[in-house]
């Protein structure tokens, strides 16, 4: 990366008037990926590595009291993801999605979109014939940004935030261009 990429600090400019402000940590999307390391280490994340498509993967802070692994997604140098998952057993699975389920609403607000199967169970869940699954946002929803709630087949708490850059870099990323 060149110098002058280096001292940009702030972020790039975000004008939907409908989006519910929905980012990781307050990092804004758009920003820079060494800013987006510096706040990742000042939120308590450690081992941050860059991958070979300039993404970054860390891992160390403890969300609700479990430990994370998260992924952040770069588009074109700057901040377009974010996913985390919760380091759970399959025991405390459902406690911790539902403890986070509840935190995100309180801070969030209503989720816009729920799949929740009531009796879901870690087999059901397993299988996929039972779904736990919050979006808060999302082009649905006019917003350019989504947050994601879910837990996975192999019985992970994930939780995603994404800007709609994102999915214009998955794109990119298929088609193998530059």
């Amino acid at each position: 990366m060149d110098d002058a990429e280096d001292s940009v600090e702030r972020p790039l400019p975000v004008t939907d008037g409908a989006d519910r402000g929905i980012t990781f940590a307050g990092i804004p999307w758009g920003t820079p990926v060494e800013s987006v390391a510096r706040a990742l280490a000042k939120l308590g994340y450690s081992r941050i590595t860059k991958t070979a498509d300039g993404d970054l993967e860390f891992q160390g802070a403890a969300l609700l009291g479990h430990p994370t692994v998260g992924h952040a997604g770069i588009a074109k140098g700057v901040l377009a993801k974010v996913s985390i998952e919760l380091i759970v057993d399959s025991t405390g699975t459902r406690s911790a999605y539902k403890t986070l389920r509840d935190a995100l609403i309180k801070e969030s607000g209503p989720p816009d979109d729920t799949i929740e199967t009531p009796e879901a169970t870690n087999d059901s869940l397993r299988s996929g014939g039972a779904s736990l699954f919050l979006v808060w946002g999302g082009a649905r929803h006019k917003s350019q940004s989504t947050m994601t709630l879910e837990v996975t087949p192999e019985l992970t708490v994930a939780i995603e935030y994404e800007w709609a850059m994102w999915a214009v870099e998955v794109d990119r990323r298929r088609r193998g261009a530059k």
